[in-house]
């Protein structure tokens, strides 16, 4: 009887660190992305999640998802905003996919020193939307200037009376 309990603690146990794998695995899980960008494009990129007036749906044969971005830099879509498992950025009609370059990244400090004009992407973040920039270094300043245009198009400020306050 003593050991029927620790046969059935012991696999308590052991199933524990399999569920939480599971839970984990569907939590995190998510589709590949592939953003298409117009060929040699260099500038900000905007994409709207959840859009109901954006762009249908499209995916891959291998079941990634696919955004392909206009000139404007600016997508709606009707995708939902998910982690994604990764995020490729490619140059429509090349399949080359650009490098992301992180300010930690010690390609960063090699690329400065070299004054390497090769284009890359960066600065991208994500909340509900996700933005990125894409162009060589010595284009940071005007890149982002280009982005936030880009984010004004589309935010409304709110004007404060007197006594309002933001909190």
């Amino acid at each position: 009887m003593k050991n029927n309990k620790i046969v059935k603690i012991v696999i308590i146990l052991l199933s524990l660190p399999v569920i939480w794998f599971a839970f984990w695995y569907w939590y995190e899980k998510g589709e590949n992305e592939i953003y298409i960008l117009p060929r040699d494009y260099r500038g900000s990129v905007i994409v709207f999640f959840d859009n109901e007036n954006g762009k249908e749906e499209k995916y891959d044969d291998e079941n990634n998802r696919i955004y392909e971005i206009d000139n404007s830099g600016i997508l709606k879509t009707k995708f939902k905003f998910q982690k994604g498992k990764s995020r490729d950025i490619i140059y429509k009609s090349e399949n080359k996919t650009l490098k992301y370059l992180y300010p930690n990244d010690i390609l960063w400090n090699d690329t400065i020193a070299k004054k390497n004009n090769n284009t890359y992407v960066y600065n991208a973040g994500f909340g509900n939307d996700y933005w990125f920039l894409v162009g060589s270094l010595d284009q940071i300043d005007s890149l982002n200037l280009s982005l936030e245009k880009k984010w004004n198009l589309f935010t409304s400020p709110k004007i404060l009376k007197e006594g309002d306050s933001y909190g």
